[in-house]
C-alpha cells in the first residue's frame, strides 16, 4: 500500500497497526484540526515519547513516538543495567567471562547486574533493613547474592537469560523508548512471571532500589565484594587467586545493581521503603485490613507516578566530589540529553570495580584496602527542584501539588487523594494493566450502595477510564457506614433517576450532533487551502527522506521544486490573508472551536492554537530547505560560487520575512512568547497550565466550594 493512500484511510482501516512517528505526522496533516482524532494525535506527537494507543469510537490504533534521529532505551528494565554493565572493563578478565556457573549456564558481569534484585534475591528481607550492626546487612545481602550465585536452578535461570538477552535486542531494534511502565515492559514482566515464580514478589519488594535504600544495598554488597577480594588475593595458587577475583567482582555486580539504581532520576529521592512502613501504620489503625502484600502495591502506586514524573523531567543533583549535573531515566537514560549522567554511572561502575581489583592485589600484599571513593559519586537532590509528589519520614506523609502540601493521616485519605496523585503521571499501560487488576484485590468484598453502583460509579468511569475512584467511593461508604445496603425503595429511585437522566442525555445529544456537523462542515470548508499544501510537503519530504529523490530527472526535480515553492506560497497567503473563501483568519476560527468545546481555559486555548501554527511553520521550513536541496542537485552545486550564494541569501531573507509577517498577522491568536521555542517547549506549557487547572479544582474540592 502506498504511502498517501496509508495515510488517506479512515481510521478503520488502521485497527491493531502500529505507525511510526513520520507515518502519524503525515496522518495527522490529513485531518481536520479540532477532530477528536487530531486532538489525540497531536497529543500523542507532541507529549509522549513510546507506543502510545489512539482509542476512537471505531476503531483503536497504535502509535510509536520514539524519535527517529536516536534510538531510547531506558527505563528501569534490564537492559538499562545490562548495557551499563557492559560498559565496565574487568583487570584481569575480559567483560564476556564468565563469572557465575550453575550446571552449565554461565552469568557475565553485565547479566549479574541485570539480575540482582530483580530476579534473584530474598522476598521480604531486603537489604537495607534497619540494623544494630553494618554485619546484619552484609548477611542479608550474602543471602540475596546465593539465591542467584549457589541456589539459581539452571533450567530457570537459562530461560530468565534469554528473554533478558530478547529484550535488550527488541528494545534498540524497535526504538522503544521502554518507559518503566512502557507496554513492552509489562509484556516483559508477563513472560517473565510465567518463567519465574516469585519474581512478582521481588518486584513489588523493591525498597532496596530507591533513594538511600538503595545506597545502604550497595555499600553492604560492595563491602562483601572488597572481603572476597582481599580473601581471593591471599590464596596460595594463582588457579585460586583467579577463581576468588571472579567470585569477588561476580559479588560487586550484584551491588552494582543497586548502584546503578542511583543514577536514575525517579530512584533518587523515591522513599519506598518510608512509604510502605507508613502505610502500614495506617493500616493497624482503620477498619479496612488490606494484607501486607498488597501494602505493597499501594505504595508501589505512587512510588511509581514519583519515579514517572522525575525520570521524565530530570532532577538537579550533585555529589560530594562537588559536580553537578541534570540526571534523567525512564526513556531518557540513554538520550543525548543524559549523556552526563550516564556517564558519570559508568565511571561510578568502573570506579566500583577497580576497588575490588585494589582490594585484590592489597590481599596479596597482606595490606590494609583503601577506603572507599565510590560513594562520593553518587548523586544527590539539590535545593533547586520541584516538590516531589510526596514527601515521607515513615512517621507523617505530605502530597505536594501545585505549591500546596496536604498531610495524609488516614488510609481512607491515601486511597481517595494519595492515589488521584499518582493517576496523574502513571501512563496508561500501568493504570489498566497493574491497578485494575489490583484494585479489589487490594480491598476485596467491599458492597457498595445500589445507587453508586448504578449512578455515581459508571459516570466516575466514564469521565476518568479507570476504576480507582469506584473503590474510593466503596471506601467511604464502607467507613462511614458500615457498608449498609439501600432499600428496596431506593432502588427503585435510582432506576427513575437513570432512566430520566439517559432521556435527557439523549436529547441534548442530538443537539449537539446536529450543531457539531454544521460546524464541522464549515471547519473542514476553512481548513481545505492549508490541507493540500500540507500533503505535498509531506509528499515530497517522504520522498527525499526515503531516498526516491536520487532516481529523478531533472524535469521531474524542478515539477518537485515548484510544487514545494508553491505550496508554501498557499500557506503564506492563507496564514497572512486569510482563506480566500471566506478571507477568515484560520487560526481565529481554531480559537473559537477550541472555545465552543469548552474543555480549556483561555490561556490553554492560546497554547494549543500556537503550537498548531508552530507546525505549520515548521513545515514552511522544510518546505523552503528541501527546494533548496532540489535546486542544487538539478543544478549542481558550484563552489565559490559568489551569486549562487548571494541568491540563495537573497532567497532566505524574503523566507524569513514570509514567517514573520504571518506571525503578526496572527498574534492576537498566538501567545508570540512561544512561537520561537521548541514544540516540546510549548507542550511543557500547555501541560503545566492544565495542572494548574487540575490542582485549582483539587482544592476546590478539597474545601468543599463547588
Amino acid at each position: 500500500m502506498s504511502q498517501v493512500t496509508f495515510v488517506a484511510c479512515g481510521p478503520q482501516c488502521l485497527s491493531n497497526t502500529i505507525l511510526n512517528r513520520r507515518e502519524a505526522r503525515s496522518r495527522l496533516h490529513q485531518l481536520t484540526p479540532g477532530t477528536e482524532e487530531y486532538n489525540k494525535l497531536q497529543r500523542v506527537l507532541t507529549r509522549t515519547v513510546g507506543i502510545v494507543e489512539i482509542s476512537l469510537q471505531y476503531s483503536v490504533y497504535k502509535v510509536d513516538t520514539s524519535s527517529e534521529d536516536y534510538l531510547t532505551l531506558g527505563g528501569f528494565g534490564p537492559s538499562e543495567h545490562a548495557t551499563i554493565g557492559k560498559s565496565v572493563t574487568l583487570p584481569e578478565f575480559s567483560i564476556d567471562t564468565p563469572l557465575i556457573e550453575r550446571e552449565g549456564t554461565e552469568v557475565r558481569f553485565d547479566q549479574i547486574v541485570a539480575l540482582a534484585g530483580d530476579y534473584y534475591g530474598i522476598a521480604g528481607q531486603a537489604i537495607s533493613l534497619p540494623s544494630k550492626t553494618p554485619e546484619e546487612r552484609i548477611e542479608r545481602f550474602k543471602n540475596a547474592f546465593n539465591n542467584l550465585a549457589e541456589e539459581a536452578n539452571p533450567a530457570e535461570l537459562q530461560e530468565v537469560l534469554k528473554e533478558i538477552e530478547q529484550e535488550c535486542h527488541e528494545v534498540p531494534n524497535s526504538s522503544l523508548p521502554h518507559h518503566c511502565y512502557s507496554s513492552h515492559l509489562m509484556e516483559h514482566m508477563s513472560r517473565t512471571q510465567k518463567i519465574k515464580q516469585n519474581f512478582e514478589e521481588l518486584l513489588l519488594d523493591n525498597s532496596d532500589h530507591f533513594s538511600e535504600d538503595a545506597k545502604a544495598a550497595y555499600i553492604a554488597g560492595h563491602t562483601y565484594a572488597l572481603q572476597l577480594a582481599q580473601e581471593a588475593g591471599r590464596q596460595p595458587t594463582q588457579k585460586q587467586k583467579l577463581a576468588g577475583l571472579k567470585l569477588a567482582y561476580a559479588a560487586d555486580a550484584f551491588a552494582c545493581h543497586f548502584l546503578t539504581d542511583l543514577f536514575a532520576a525517579g530512584h533518587i529521592r523515591n522513599q519506598r521503603g518510608k512509604l510502605e512502613l507508613f502505610i502500614t501504620k495506617l493500616v493497624e489503625s482503620s477498619s479496612i485490613k488490606p494484607s501486607g502484600q498488597n501494602v505493597k502495591q499501594l505504595a508501589a502506586i505512587l512510588t511509581g507516578a514519583q519515579h514517572e514524573k522525575d525520570g521524565n523531567e530530570g532532577l538537579n543533583v550533585k555529589n560530594d566530589q562537588g559536580e553537578c549535573w541534570r540526571a534523567y531515566g525512564d526513556g531518557s537514560f540513554f538520550t543525548p540529553k543524559n549523556e552526563e549522567n550516564r556517564k558519570k554511572a559508568q565511571d561510578a561502575l568502573q570506579g566500583s570495580v577497580q576497588e575490588v581489583y585494589a582490594a585484590y592485589l592489597a590481599g596479596a600484599e597482606q595490606k590494609a584496602p583503601s577506603p572507599s571513593t565510590v560513594y562520593q559519586l553518587i548523586p544527590q537532590v539539590t535545593p533547586f527542584n520541584p516538590l516531589p509528589l510526596y514527601s515521607c519520614d515513615g512517621k507523617s506523609l505530605f502530597l505536594h501539588h501545585g505549591g500546596i502540601s496536604v498531610e495524609i493521616t488516614t488510609l481512607m485519605d491515601y486511597l481517595n487523594q494519595g492515589l488521584s496523585q499518582a493517576l496523574r503521571y502513571l501512563p496508561e499501560d500501568y493504570i489498566t494493566g497493574m491497578i485494575l487488576s489490583k484494585v479489589r484485590a487490594v480491598l476485596p468484598n467491599i458492597p457498595i450502595p445500589v445507587p453508586i453502583q448504578k449512578i455515581v460509579i459508571p459516570l466516575a468511569e466514564r469521565v476518568t477510564d479507570i476504576v480507582w475512584h469506584t473503590a474510593g467511593i466503596a471506601t467511604y461508604y464502607q467507613v462511614k457506614q458500615e457498608a449498609k445496603r439501600l432499600n428496596e425503595k431506593i432502588n427503585e429511585m435510582a432506576d427513575i433517576v437513570v432512566a430520566t437522566h439517559a432521556k435527557s442525555e439523549e436529547i441534548l445529544r442530538q443537539i449537539e450532533n446536529i450543531q457539531e456537523q454544521i460546524g464541522q462542515q464549515k471547519w473542514e470548508k476553512l481548513t481545505k487551502e492549508v490541507r493540500k499544501p500540507l500533503m505535498i510537503i509531506e509528499k515530497r519530504v517522504h520522498q527525499f527522506q526515503n531516498n526516491q529523490i536520487e532516481d529523478m530527472s531533472k524535469g521531474l526535480l524542478k515539477i518537485a521544486e515548484v510544487e514545494l515553492c508553491d505550496a508554501n506560497h498557499d500557506l503564506y497567503k492563507v496564514f497572512k490573508q486569510g482563506t480566500a473563501v471566506e478571507h477568515r483568519s484560520i487560526l481565529a476560527a481554531y480559537a473559537e472551536r477550541l472555545e465552543v468545546q469548552n474543555t480549556m481555559t483561555r490561556k490553554e486555548r492560546k497554547i494549543t492554537v500556537t503550537l498548531w501554527f508552530k507546525q505549520i511553520l515548521i513545515y514552511q521550513h522544510q518546505a523552503f530547505n528541501l527546494s533548496k536541496t532540489l535546486r542544487l542537485i538539478r543544478e549542481g552545486y558550484r563552489e565559490g560560487d559568489v551569486k549562487e550564494l548571494e541568491k540563495f541569501q537573497r532567497l532566505e531573507s524574503v523566507f524569513l520575512s514570509q514567517l514573520s509577517e504571518q506571525v503578526a498577522a496572527n498574534q492576537q491568536h498566538i501567545d508570540t512568547s512561544l512561537i520561537d521555542k521548541s514544540l516540546s517547549y510549548i507542550s511543557l506549557q500547555l501541560k503545566k497550565s492544565e495542572d494548574k487547572r487540575e490542582a485549582s479544582s483539587q482544592l476546590k474540592l478539597l474545601i468543599g466550594v463547588n
